[in-house]
């Protein structure tokens, strides 16, 4: 041993010397060979290095030191030379020697040498001895061999070949491609068999160069493939202490190598992922803090590593989709992400100095700074804000409570002072925006540094948190479409992202209270910004959910009522506001004394020009916010006051002085400077207005002003608008008219001239608004009065009349856009204004406004004759172009339009034949377009000159105009429609002139888009007041309808949007029309009729919800029926006639209301199948299926004469009527049907024609037909021949066939197969086609019902099979199991060896069938399993031990079908003499598939068997807790297949497995078993199989041994002690055999003594080590736990509860259980105060698992009184119950109801359920069992049905309809008429049972 390494307790300064010393003595080694024997001279390389050197060295230096620390320097030895230290001797490599010594007693001392060449060849580029060796015929596996002699002798030798073997992986990887999967499997090969040596290299033991070298191998082995490094990360163990030292820097001396190993081990973690091999990458990140403790240490790294380890990480895992959220939440978990935030504080990497014990920082650049920040700022950024690729999930609208994202908040806890680093900002701001709900929490860390102080950096981070507030919306919440919201969860959602509680609380008060002006404005932004982000998210909410104003109010007012506890009070806003406006006055006083001063010449003293004075510097100070920003933030405040908390505006302002404030406002706003304070202007005066209505009125000072400014305003701003508006309309201007101020405001043209002269008008016009009104009316009444106003006169005059006798209306009349005036006298006062000398300067600009806006004026007239006289009397302000417009009101004055509107008016008037291309025009401009079209088209209606033409440009026009309009502008332009007097007086149903008829249409085109607005009832009730006296006097004035389109008329009446009483008025007016009426008058007359007729049903239709809410029967009595039968009858009758829309409204009305069919006349069929339409044919059809008074012998006689197109779908409606002889119909169109059927199968196989949809539209009754009439003997060589010839097209001609020959052609069973097999082949290319479905489904029924197989095949050849099997496996594996169900049968049936010897070799060369049998598509794995259990059946010879592994592998263990089929076939395989030696001990799932895969691979020489602890850690805890809950305990090991849960192990693999494992033969630590293998046979104890009983005592037995062989413990002890009681309580068992409740009791009891730290260790245990053995006739422990004192008394008591109710499923058990008087403790403890609800429920379940064991219920009802007590258990439930108690208590009930014989058990059951009723919520999942039970409780109990009323079956459905069923009006309409229509959509179960209930309730 060398000094260096035997004496460790020498100082360092002697260890040097002592290494210098002896490094002098080596003598020189010389290798010179005479060439004669075949010797070369060689020189060697040496290059002598200090110990020092050697140390401070960098990598490479140290990595040349290949000795381990067992043998310290035996390589240096063996090559280091005497020569000075500076000195070299070169010695050349030769391949070809190198390979000859390797294997020769010199072999170490050559792997030496050729190690310290490469090494410095790495340092020096020397020559390439890599190539030079491989070229010679080397390789590693050479290499390979070398070290397995060399690595126990010689550990340095070994370490040399580490280093060659690392090389030649890296050049085999870079230039060697060729040889790459030679590498692997020498890589494999060495994982197999050097694993140990591996993992000794990563143990702080050994000296770092070593560890570096066996770092840098491994690196080298994962980059080779990923296959490799799966198998590294198997075989290497990554330990705590190891990679804690693998992980480390180095804090001592002689530590300093842990750097390069830390260095080596992150470039090894980072192999794994540069393939972005998803499965290495999840197994890499599965191993516990392998990934997580690498990245602790970051911080002291060098930049370029940090740069690669985070770039790694951040594109190859968080952005790689395979690998899940819970692998990447584990690897960075909260400890990890708090490191990594620190490297935003990263200054360089940290270094040890050799003499000093802390660690050295070097200063980083600033690009390596950069470099660090921006790769931890991605990575943290992508991980923390991506849901996608992060750890965080989206915050949906109903979690807005609850908080999933602790791992970003940690992060977000450790960000120092983001406000200082853009980065860190950044980063905080993304996070918040990802995860909302972390806002509060983040903003209460940091409520300390936000306390309002005058500082710069206090201002700096507030500024940062408002920019936070806004960086926040909506948008970050995940919207559920199906949840609709409710007031409560809005509200939480905004004060989540705008009202931060902590921080408001910390800043606002204090920060408005501080002295600073600086921290007051501030402050007051923060409270701005909180305001404007509240108003903002309410406004996204709206757009988002759609909601109405009443759901927004009630968002408000709670929002409001949160704000009122959190904001300061107002009056400190006013005391700031008041400083600033009172400084003004002060700065005042302040100059005059300045003046003062300088006069009496009063030195001032100036301390910056005293001589000699010099002022210490300060910290830089915090500038005071100008005058203008300070109001500026106030006055935002006031506003959100103002829009938030009005009361508290109001309340400030009722205590001061109105007329102070008025001025201080002035005064603040006149201070505003620049133009982005006009805003503020304009809110000040809006702040006004609010505060107080009469503040702006005329006879204020301030009113001029204010009037100014919203004038300037109002051009870009609404806000201005509106508020100007609002104003002008409290004073009585422009009352009339909401349009006209935007005339004016847009005739400015933004001019400021024409503001100026607006703003005086409006003032002087608010001034004298008596005068100038009148003066207004005086001119509108000069000359004659207008055509129009007789238009407005009449309609007035109409439109009362017809409210008077319509009294429901008359109360809600709709007022319409248009009033008697609608204008202004504004545009008198300009004119005025022009005449007055004082306004001569701005006669221009007076000018410009005035006659633009007239013609706009003129566009919103409804009289536009009004304004005419205005101009007529001030024609001198207007230009020569109005002279034309006083004569005739279309003549506008082009130049004075807008280009859009004059290419609008050239369009409307036939000049221009083109509208414009784009209208990109604000709403505003919109709407006067829309004025345009209706003011041209009610001038061409008044003139008689709207024709068709007319009516087609306008329309156009105004639909292009509509298109670009929002829903709500659309809907007030089509007002302007719909209610202009001349359009509405010209409209009328009674024929008047052409023109009017044109309006009418022109309106008729309106009225659909306008759905049911209330500005339609003008026209409503015109058109019924007109309808009404049409039909009035036996429509005596019907022919004044004849002009109108029936179907308009039609539609017109349902677009009208008639209530019930309308429908029931008009409805009797037309049933009382006498019959005559309806056929002798005009043809146009009778469609007239009919299609209003046919609009009443479909109205009533319509309404029929509306009724249904209202439980009204909106249906048709009999005797209204029976009259529109036979008014219907009547009409068909005239064969001249269509009456299709009366015939489709009729089949909509019966098909919902058949119960009027039932009585109908018999003849009313007949005559509906005289008419040739289709629409008839389906109204028969419901009469025939309805109808008790049917005719057969006339429908006999009728059906014999008539095409089979008509008699067919009749029979097929006969069919649905039961009791019914058919047999004279059938015999009558039977004939034609087989000679049809016979023609389509025949010939149009592959056609489509009208035969063939008609038999497949009436596909049952054929079928039917067949069945009762087919002939076997017709036809039979047409089939034959069809079968050899034809392929199958449609489902229909498969099923015809199928059934002709299953009735009478069973000698063509193998014709038809052979067909069967040949059209599935035919179809193989689209195995989705329904077509496909039938063909299986028919094979599979043919070869199920012919139990002979032999004679199946016969006419199938073996070509047809062949290509049957690989249509078959070539095409659906993969796709879906359909074909495979279809094979297996086949094969079965099939009995040919050859046969399934080519189906077995089809499925073992399939690509897709292994990773099917490895998926988890249950469905598609039991029909592969099925299709190999048949083919080995048939061939035993198949068996081959090559497929248990693959079945292993896809073996679970568990009770599911698929798992059954393996384990059948895996006896069967031992059966058969297949030998399972092995695979002993067998594994199953995953870890079958890695370990025999792995086997396999490597040959039998590196066969490594399974150990047990392999098996017993294969064992899912939650798998095993599953088992015992629900064991099944009539398992055996016979091939007994039932389809079972997934989630439960079968034991009938598992207890085997256990035996064996458990032979004493066979090392095992036992209690690896205790833990989950225990239990599980424990619980077999309880099995009714007694040899699984007898196998799971011979385990415990077995298992005793062990724990009896092993070292005496005090648990060892525990557990014999524990198998002793086990042992005797079986052995007290009379049949061995115990209850499944006292099993489970051991089970669990072993559970939990096994584990200490469990609640209930100490109780159990000393319960067991008491016992010798277990009571069974009563419940262990039940009393005690139930009833424990201790503070854990509520686990306790869980326990026990939970026991019983997992455990009670047996006779055995409910004897325990009645014995232990359990049900009355229960119930007590149910009813107990102290019972919580989760004890109620657990009560429940256990009474309900017991009422589910046959004859319990039964007992508990008559001694117990069950039904008693669980009466009063829903008596004591509260109104709104909680939706677990009333499911459990529906499930006790069914479970009573079930497993009960008790007489007259109904009416208890149906007592309790009306009691329950009435308590639960609307919840599909309690109305669904709930309504089950009832439906099984009516059926077949006809006297149930008086035990539950119909009222409260109209509860259940009501309940129903909260719950979203869509077919309430159809069970509505059962439970009144006792019958109903067909649903026309796919139910729900809900929907469906409901309809049952019903049904069964009726029956």
């Amino acid at each position: 041993m060398p000094a260096i390494l035997e004496n460790n307790s020498e100082s360092k300064t002697n260890r040097l010397s002592t290494k210098m010393k002896r490094k002098k003595e080596l003598s020189p080694q010389k290798m010179e060979v005479d060439e004669k024997n075949g010797k070369v001279k060689r020189k060697r390389k040496i290059e002598e290095v200090s110990a020092m050197d050697e140390e401070n060295k960098g990598d490479r230096s140290s990595e040349s030191e290949l000795s381990d620390g067992s043998n310290g320097d035996e390589f240096e030895e063996s090559v280091r030379a005497p020569e000075p230290f500076n000195k070299t001797r070169v010695v050349k490599f030769d391949a070809n020697f190198f390979r000859r010594k390797i294997f020769s007693r010199e072999g170490g001392t050559e792997l030496k040498l050729f190690a310290k060449l490469l090494n410095e060849k790495e340092e020096n580029d020397g020559d390439d001895y890599i190539k030079e060796y491989i070229d010679a015929g080397g390789s590693a596996r050479e290499i390979l061999e070398a070290l397995s002699q060399f690595r126990h002798a010689e550990p340095g030798s070994a370490m040399a070949a580490l280093k060659i073997l690392t090389i030649l992986f890296l050049k085999t990887l870079r230039e060697y491609p060729e040889k790459q999967v030679e590498a692997e499997e020498v890589a494999l090969q060495l994982i197999q068999t050097a694993a140990p040596f591996l993992n000794s290299l990563l143990i702080s033991k050994h000296r770092p160069p070593n560890v570096v070298t066996g770092l840098k191998l491994l690196t080298a082995m994962v980059s080779l493939s990923p296959k490799v490094g799966k198998e590294v990360l198997r075989v290497i163990s990554l330990g705590k202490d190891e990679i804690w030292f693998l992980t480390s820097h180095g804090n001592k001396p002689n530590e300093r190598g842990n750097v390069h190993i830390r260095k080596n081990y992150l470039f090894f973690l980072m192999a794994f992922l540069i393939d972005k091999d998803s499965n290495i990458i999840q197994l890499l990140m599965a191993k516990e803090n392998v990934v997580g403790s690498a990245l602790l240490g970051l911080m002291h790294d060098a930049a370029p590593i940090v740069n690669l380890i985070l770039t790694t990480l951040r594109s190859n895992v968080i952005e790689n989709l395979n690998v899940v959220k819970r692998l990447k939440q584990s690897a960075f978990n909260t400890r990890v992400l708090e490191a990594l935030v620190t490297l935003y504080e990263w200054q360089g990497q940290s270094k040890l100095n050799r003499y000093r014990k802390k660690k050295k920082i070097e200063t980083a650049s600033e690009e390596e700074l950069h470099l660090v920040q921006e790769s931890i700022h991605a990575f943290l950024k992508t991980l923390l804000t991506s849901y996608k690729y992060g750890v965080v999930f989206q915050t949906t609208t109903t979690e807005v409570a609850k908080n999933h994202n602790q791992q970003a908040f940690s992060v977000l806890r450790k960000l120092q002072r983001p406000w200082d680093c853009p980065l860190r900002g950044d980063l905080l701001i993304s996070v918040l925006k990802a995860c909302p709900t972390l806002l509060k929490p983040t903003l209460a860390i940091y409520t300390e540094a936000l306390t309002p102080r005058p500082t710069l950096t206090w201002v700096k981070s507030l500024e940062f948190f408002i920019k936070v507030l806004e960086s926040v919306d909506m948008g970050s919440f995940t919207i559920h479409e199906p949840d609709r919201p409710n007031p409560k969860m809005l509200t939480n959602m905004i004060c989540c992202i705008a009202l931060p509680v902590s921080l408001l609380s910390a800043v606002l008060t204090p920060g408005l209270s501080n002295s600073h002006a600086a921290v007051k404005e501030a402050t007051c932004r923060l409270l701005s910004c909180v305001f404007s982000r509240l108003s903002l998210h309410l406004r996204r909410c709206q757009e988002l959910f759609h909601l109405h104003e009443n759901f927004c109010d009630s968002v408000r007012s709670q929002i409001q009522h949160q704000l009122s506890n959190i904001l300061p009070h107002v009056s400190l806003i006013w005391e700031a506001w008041n400083l600033v406006v009172d400084d003004a006055e002060e700065l005042e006083d302040k100059s005059l004394t300045t003046k003062s001063t300088k006069k009496l010449n009063i030195p001032t003293l100036d301390a910056s020009i005293l001589p000699g004075v010099t002022l210490p510097a300060g910290p830089q100070s915090l500038r005071v916010p100008t005058k203008s920003d300070q109001l500026a933030t106030y006055l935002s405040a006031l506003l959100g006051y103002q829009d938030w908390l009005p009361h508290w505006l109001e309340m400030s302002w009722g205590g001061k002085s109105s007329t102070k404030i008025l001025s201080s406002i002035k005064s603040a706003v006149d201070l505003l400077e620049g133009k982005d304070n006009n805003d503020l202007k304009m809110k000040a005066v809006s702040l006004l207005t609010n505060l107080d209505q009469m503040t702006i009125s005329p006879n204020q000072t301030i009113f001029s002003w204010a009037i100014e400014i919203l004038v300037n305003g109002s051009y870009k701003n609404p806000e201005a608008c509106s508020t100007l508006l609002k104003i002008l309309q409290q004073i009585g201007v422009l009352l009339e008219n909401d349009d006209e101020l935007e005339v004016w405001i847009l005739s400015t043209s933004g001019r400021e001239d024409c503001k100026t002269v607006l703003s005086s008008a409006i003032v002087l016009l608010s001034k004298n608004l008596v005068d100038f009104t009148e003066k207004q009316y005086e001119l509108i009444s000069r000359g004659e009065v207008s055509s129009t106003k007789s238009h407005i006169d009449q309609l007035d005059d109409m439109l009362e009349e017809l409210q008077q006798e319509d009294n429901k209306i008359s109360g809600t009349a709709y007022t319409g856009p248009y009033q008697d005036v609608a204008f202004s006298p504004l545009l008198v006062v300009l004119l005025q204004l022009a005449k007055e000398k004082s306004f001569a300067q701005k006669l221009p600009a007076l000018q410009h406004m005035v006659q633009g806006a007239t013609i706009q004026l003129l566009l919103q007239q409804p009289s536009p004759h009004y304004l005419i006289n205005v101009i007529k009397s001030n024609i001198k302000q207007y230009p020569a172009e109005f002279s034309a417009l006083i004569q005739d009101c279309s003549s506008f004055p082009m130049d004075f339009l807008s280009s859009t509107e004059r290419k609008f008016f050239s369009y409307l008037n036939g000049e221009n034949s083109k509208l414009p291309k784009s209208l990109e025009l604000p709403e505003s401009q919109l709407k006067q377009l829309c004025r345009l079209v209706v003011y041209n088209a009610a001038r061409k209606v008044d003139s008689g000159k709207f024709d068709e033409s007319a009516l087609k440009t306008h329309w156009k026009a105004l639909e292009k105009i509509l298109n670009k309009m929002t829903s709500s502008s659309q809907v007030r332009c089509l007002e302007l429609v719909i209610c202009h007097p001349v359009m509405l007086d010209n409209f009328s149903l009674h024929e008047k002139s052409p023109s009017s008829l044109i309006a009418s249409y022109f309106l008729l085109k309106v009225i659909p888009l306008l759905g049911e607005h209330p500005a339609l009832t003008p026209l409503r009730l015109k058109a019924l007041h007109e309808l009404k006296k049409s039909l009035a006097k036996d429509g005596a004035k019907l022919n004044k309808l004849e002009w109108c389109h029936p179907k308009k008329l039609g539609d017109l009446l349902l677009q009208l949007s008639l209530d019930v009483e309308d429908v029931q008025s008009i409805l009797k007016k037309l049933l009382h029309l006498p019959s005559t009426v309806w056929t002798s008058q005009g043809e146009n007359v009778s469609q007239l009729l009919a299609c209003l007729l046919s609009s009443i049903l479909q109205r009533i239709l319509a309404l029929r919800n509306v009724a249904a809410e209202n439980t009204q029967n909106l249906s048709l009595s009999e005797k209204e029926m029976t009259k529109i039968l036979e008014i219907t009858s009547n009409l068909l009758q005239k064969e001249d006639l269509e009456f299709e829309r009366l015939e489709n409204s009729l089949h909509m009305y019966l098909s919902t209301y058949p119960h009027h069919v039932r009585n109908i006349a018999t003849d009313f069929p007949l005559v509906l199948l005289k008419k040739e339409s289709e629409i008839c044919l389906k109204l028969a059809q419901i009469c025939v299926t309805w109808s008790d008074c049917t005719d057969l012998q006339k429908l006999e006689n009728w059906a014999k004469h008539v095409e089979i197109g008509k008699s067919l779908p009749i029979y097929r409606s006969l069919l649905r009527r039961s009791g019914k002889d058919l047999s004279h119909y059938e015999a009558a169109i039977w004939p034609e049907i087989q000679e049809t059927l016979f023609e389509t199968l025949i010939s149009a196989i592959h056609s489509d024609d009208d035969k063939k949809a008609l038999l497949g539209k009436n596909k049952d009754a054929v079928l039917k037909l067949i069945e009762e009439c087919y002939d076997k003997t017709a036809a039979s060589k047409k089939i034959l021949k069809l079968l050899q010839t034809s392929f199958a097209s449609d489902t229909n001609t498969v099923q015809y066939m199928c059934s002709i020959i299953s009735k009478g052609h069973q000698k063509s069973l193998p014709a038809l197969v052979l067909w069967l097999l040949k059209s599935i082949v035919k179809l193989q290319v689209t195995p989705d086609d329904p077509l496909m479905s039938t063909l299986c489904e028919e094979l599979l029924r043919v070869l199920r019902e012919n139990s002979d197989s032999s004679n199946l095949f016969s006419a199938t050849s073996n070509d047809d099979m062949f290509e049957f099997y690989k249509a078959t496996l070539n095409f659906d594996v993969g796709i879906n199991n359909r074909l495979l169900k279809l094979l297996a049968v086949v094969i079965s049936k099939n009995q040919d060896q050859a046969h399934s010897e080519k189906v077995f070799s089809l499925i073992l060369s399939h690509n897709q069938i292994l990773k099917c049998l490895l998926g988890h598509e249950e469905a598609l794995k039991v029909r592969i399993l099925e299709v190999i259990d048949a083919v080995t059946t048939a061939n035993h010879q198949l068996m081959e031990p090559k497929l248990v592994p693959v079945l292993l592998g896809a073996y679970n263990a568990s009770l599911n079908l698929s798992d059954q089929i393996i384990l059948k076939l895996l006896q069967k395989y031992e059966k058969k003499g297949v030998s399972f030696k092995e695979f002993q001990p067998l594994l199953w799932g995953d870890a079958a598939t890695t370990r025999y895969s792995l086997r396999s691979q490597l040959g039998q020489s590196l066969k490594n068997l399974p150990s047990p602890s392999q098996v017993l850690k294969n064992l899912d805890p939650s798998r095993v807790s599953a088992t015992l809950n629900n064991f099944p305990l009539d398992r055996g090991f016979e091939e007994v297949l039932s389809v079972g849960d997934g989630r439960v192990y079968d034991p009938a693999f598992l207890l085997p497995l256990f035996a064996y494992i458990l032979l004493p033969e066979v090392p095992l630590q036992p209690w690896l078993f205790t833990r989950n293998a225990l239990p599980i046979t424990l619980m077999a104890l309880s099995s009714n199989v007694s040899e699984m009983r007898r196998l799971a005592m011979l385990t415990i037995s077995r298992l005793y041994f062990h724990y009896e062989a092993g070292k005496i413990s005090f648990e060892n002890k525990l557990w014999l002690n524990f198998m002793d009681t086990v042992r005797l309580t079986i052995s007290n068992c009379a049949d061995l055999q115990l209850a499944p409740v006292i099993a489970l009791f051991l089970a669990r009891s072993s559970q939990v003594i096994s584990n200490p730290e469990h609640d209930l260790y100490t109780i159990l245990n000393k319960f067991l080590l008491a016992k010798s053995s277990i009571d069974t006739s009563t419940l262990p422990e039940f009393l005690r736990l139930l009833h424990s004192s201790v503070p854990g008394h509520k686990t306790q008591r869980q326990w026990m509860l939970n026991l019983m109710k997992d455990g009670m499923r047996t006779q055995k058990d409910f004897d325990l259980f009645f014995s232990s008087f359990a049900f009355k403790i229960l119930s007590c403890l149910y009813n107990s105060p102290l019972s919580d609800p989760k004890s109620k429920i657990d009560v429940l379940q256990v009474i309900a698992a017991v009422a589910k064991i046959p004859g319990a219920s039964k007992r508990l009802l008559s001694s117990s009184g069950l039904m008693s007590w669980i009466a009063g258990a829903i008596v004591s439930l509260p109104p709104a119950a909680t939706s677990d108690i009333a499911e459990n208590l529906i499930t006790l009930l069914q479970n009573i109801w079930e497993n009960s014989d008790v007489p007259n058990i109904q009416d208890t059951v149906l007592y309790s359920v009306s009691l329950l009723i009435k308590k639960i919520p609307a919840q599909s999942k309690l109305l669904l069992p709930l309504i089950k039970l009832l439906t099984s409780i009516f059926r077949g109990n006809a006297a149930a049905k008086e035990s539950i009323a119909a009222e409260e079956l109209v509860h259940i459905l009501d309940l129903c309809k909260k719950a979203g069923i869509r077919n309430y009006c159809l069970c509505k309409d059962l439970l009144q008429l006792k019958v109903a229509g067909d649903c026309e959509f796919e139910q729900s179960d809900l929907e469906r049972e409901m309809q049952d209930l019903i049904c069964q309730w009726i029956l």
